[in-house]
């Protein structure tokens, strides 16, 4: 691929980006979805330009999320999970073995969710202590485990979709 296709295909992917960032922050609805599909941008990158490029690709689709999305939580959500994992995951699932991989993976989804509970915590001075929820704490994370499983499920079969059907091998 030229500079140019890269240079492209990474402008029209941060609008996009950007623009699924604001619908989230603005619609009542969809949110996740939409993140996961900013999550699936980067991907397409990293498909498209390999790793470095979609390192760069996160870093600038995260400062602009940070100074243009209205909602700053869902531009929080963006960097601190949605963004990176398109990167964590190419990168794992290239060295990674087996079982190990989930393993990773999870450690890496409990740190972020980790990083997010502390900033929600600092947004919105809210303590955990304060917030009423009616299921014990360890029955959420379990849940919150099995949802990201399959959250990597479909983002498997989204970048094998994408690169069966979409990207050609420029070599």
């Amino acid at each position: 691929m030229t500079v140019s296709k890269k240079i492209t295909l990474g402008g029209i992917l941060s609008a996009t980006v950007l623009i699924l960032l604001y619908l989230a922050s603005t619609l009542p609805t969809s949110r996740l979805f939409l993140l996961a599909l900013c999550s699936f941008a980067v991907s397409a990158v990293i498909i498209e330009t390999g790793v470095k490029n979609g390192i760069i690709f996160y870093l600038a689709t995260s400062i602009l999320a940070f100074l243009l999305v209205p909602g700053k939580s869902m531009a929080a959500l963006y960097i601190l999970f949605f963004g990176i994992y398109g990167i964590a995951k190419a990168i794992i699932e290239k060295h990674g073995i087996g079982i190990l991989q989930y393993i990773i993976k999870l450690v890496i989804f409990n740190l972020s969710f980790l990083m997010i509970y502390l900033a929600s915590g600092i947004i919105i001075d809210i303590s955990a202590l304060e917030l009423k929820v009616p299921f014990p704490a360890w029955v959420i994370v379990a849940g919150l485990q099995f949802a990201f499983l399959f959250y990597d499920y479909v983002f498997t079969i989204v970048i094998t979709f994408y690169y069966d059907h979409i990207h050609h091998d420029r070599r």
